[in-house]
């Protein structure tokens, strides 16, 4: 992407305008640069009355156009007269004209939020969903439309996002309307009143379809009942104190999104006649202060959405079941919720159930498995200890983040399909050698990373994809007194296919070099690995990273890796050497009190593209130990002993980084 070039505020020169207007219009690429485009363009800049908004969003237009004659039919386009008292808007005037539909109607549900809101990208992704202005086609799903429809308005220069490629797709989190965007947006809302901040509100209209309360409004009189017909959306702000006493819900007949942010007054008898918004595809409750929720909310057949969040709630309703539509269930900070009921596993069309902060939730529903289109589970934060085995297909396909604390691990040997990541956390409270063992690892054919962990892990979100997270609380009777039971590790191997390792806190065991497909490996607080041996290190390792092993000494293992590309070091006070043989080394060291401190080796590594050490304090590098490749990437930090050599051939040092 191209790096927009950056102006003072006000007025642009005409060198600085076709600067700006070329960076847009031709994605400041000479070749795209057709001269009688160029031509038409200096003319259509001049318009613009070098106002760099209406220079970027003009420019944005012309893009996508390609034909001397569309940027022709713009140049001469009637709205330039529209309005001489203001040059900006014929520009924006123009440029939302050529808006396709269905960007339209995004684009102006925007106008609900006030000016200088943040918008979350797929918070408004969904509610455009809901009101049915994105429908799927062929393999693409309406999220993933509606996201490109995000990102073509902020390419048109209407939605300011920031975002970046992850593979082919562009993504960004967040996005905002300039004041004067918002604007353009409330000029083509008025005929209809398409949307609305009620508080900008002095007469309301016959007409209105989408509303938002914000959170400090204080109505006295009430809303005219004819506003409600039409209402499409609504949303209400957290401290609204008077919202039941000028509203009534059983006057929206068409409301397809609803969301209500906590009023403090809000009773239970008030929520009775939302049964009666039959089109509600989505459903938002926070800060709701009543423990049950009205059964008449299983009577919505058209719900897609239904999201609550931080309540005394203590129960779902049971017949939750009913909701036949319901693709997503976000259960959040329920402190108090005990159980869910069965007729959850009933909800056929559920695609993500998330559960989080809910600490008395101790088991999820035996029959699980019957929600045949899950694609997504989490589970954060609660007193769940192992998930039903009814779940054992979904584990190998749907995406899963999953974090439980365990007494046993056993129950794994029933989820041989597992994908992704699996961490195992407080390997030192293993009640016993049959728990490990039955878990059976080995079995687990599609695993593709593995963490195990002497303590507990905390909150492991290095990991894109699906992860189970599991840590063994301690029990009665710990059968491990330190890190060095080789039978549990024997017993943790995992299927050959494994391509990532993490190993934190517990003796390396002798399987890894067997695991033929492994591609990264990392190894930290081990403190009972002094060398680092061939049989250790599989010969296909790309990436190796070793982290505070302060007894390691020597690495002799590396020298076959012909594949390796990364290769990270960090706080091995006592590494010496990479090639020394062990009895050599102690041999060295008991008769001479230090050992040879040499870093060898590293002309072996053909394929190594980066390079980083850190506080190895021990460690020497021969003045003329030379590099097979120079890497991309090479950092050197708080090793006193590799200074020299860093400045004689021109790679960076640094001291006193941590």
């Amino acid at each position: 992407m191209q790096t927009e070039p950056t102006f003072n505020l006000g007025c642009l020169s005409a060198e600085q305008g076709w600067q700006l207007f070329e960076h847009y219009a031709f994605d400041g690429v000479e070749q795209n640069r057709d001269p009688k485009l160029v031509e038409i363009g200096k003319q259509i800049m001049n318009k613009c009355g070098m106002l760099p908004l209406a220079v970027k969003s003009i420019a944005s237009l012309l893009r996508l156009e390609v034909e001397e004659e569309s940027w022709r039919d713009i140049l001469e386009n009637e709205l330039w007269e529209s309005d001489a008292s203001n040059e900006i808007f014929p520009p924006l005037q123009i440029s939302y004209k050529h808006l396709p539909t269905y960007l339209k109607s995004c684009f102006l549900y925007c106008f609900m939020f006030p000016k200088d809101h943040c918008y979350d990208v797929q918070y408004m992704v969904k509610l455009w969903m809901y009101q049915g202005f994105i429908e799927p086609k062929g393999n693409k799903t309406a999220e993933k439309i509606g996201f490109e429809y995000a990102h073509q308005l902020c390419q048109r220069s209407l939605f300011e996002g920031e975002g970046k490629y992850e593979g082919n797709d562009f993504v960004f989190r967040e996005f905002k309307l300039h004041d004067i965007i918002h604007d353009l947006a409330r000029l083509n809302s008025e005929n209809g009143c398409y949307s609305s901040e009620v508080s900008k509100l002095t007469i309301f209209p016959n007409v209105l379809y989408h509303l938002y309360i914000p959170r400090s409004l204080n109505l006295i009189d009430p809303i005219p009942s004819d506003m409600f017909t039409t209402l499409r959306t609504l949303i209400i702000g957290f401290s609204f104190k008077n919202f039941f006493s000028v509203f009534d819900l059983s006057r929206t007949p068409k409301l397809r999104a609803l969301e209500i942010r906590g009023p403090p007054n809000c009773e239970l008898e008030y929520l009775s006649s939302i049964g009666n918004l039959k089109q509600l595809r989505y459903l938002s409750l926070r800060a709701l202060f009543f423990e049950t929720l009205p059964e008449c909310i299983c009577s919505l057949y058209s719900l897609q959405n239904l999201t609550l969040r931080h309540s005394i709630l203590k129960e779902l309703p049971t017949k939750i079941g009913d909701l036949i539509s319901l693709e997503e269930l976000i259960i959040d900070k329920y402190f108090f919720m005990a159980i869910l009921p069965k007729s959850i596993c009933q909800l056929r069309s559920l695609r993500k159930l998330c559960i989080s902060y809910c600490y008395k939730l101790k088991e999820l529903p035996s029959d699980m498995g019957s929600l045949t289109n899950l694609q997504q589970l989490e589970i954060i934060n609660t007193s769940v200890s192992y998930l039903p085995a009814s779940l054992r297909k979904f584990v190998g396909i749907g995406a899963l983040k999953v974090e439980l604390i365990c007494e046993t691990i056993e129950w794994l040997k029933d989820f041989p399909d597992l994908g992704g990541a699996l961490c195992i956390g407080g390997l030192k409270n293993t009640p016993n050698l049959r728990d490990v063992e039955s878990a059976n690892l080995v079995s687990m054919r599609n695993l593709e990373h593995l963490i195990l962990s002497w303590n507990w892990v905390n909150r492991y979100w290095g990991i894109d994809g699906s992860l189970l997270m599991l840590n063994i609380k301690s029990g009665k009777n710990i059968f491990l007194e330190d890190q060095s039971c080789f039978p549990v590790m024997v017993s943790l191997q995992p299927h050959p296919n494994l391509s990532k390792l993490q190993i934190h806190g517990i003796t390396l065991p002798e399987w890894i070099g067997s695991l033929c497909k492994l591609k990264y490996l990392s190894i930290s607080s081990c403190t009972s690995l002094q060398f680092l041996k061939a049989e250790s290190l599989p010969l296909e390792l790309e990436e190796l990273e070793i982290i505070e092993c302060n007894q390691l000494v020597s690495m002799p293992g590396i020298l076959k890796l012909k594949s390796l590309s990364k290769l990270s070091i960090v706080k091995c006070q006592n590494l010496c050497s990479f090639i020394m043989e062990p009895a050599l080394e102690l041999t060295m060291g008991a008769q001479e009190g230090s050992f040879v401190n040499a870093l060898l080796g590293l002309t072996n590594l053909a394929s190594l593209r980066s390079c980083r050490i850190s506080n190895c304090f021990n460690l020497h590098l021969l003045g003329d130990e030379l590099l097979p490749v120079e890497p991309c990437n090479v950092e050197v930090y708080n090793c006193p002993g590799l200074r020299e050599w860093c400045l004689q051939h021109g790679i960076n040092y640094e001291s006193n980084l941590f």
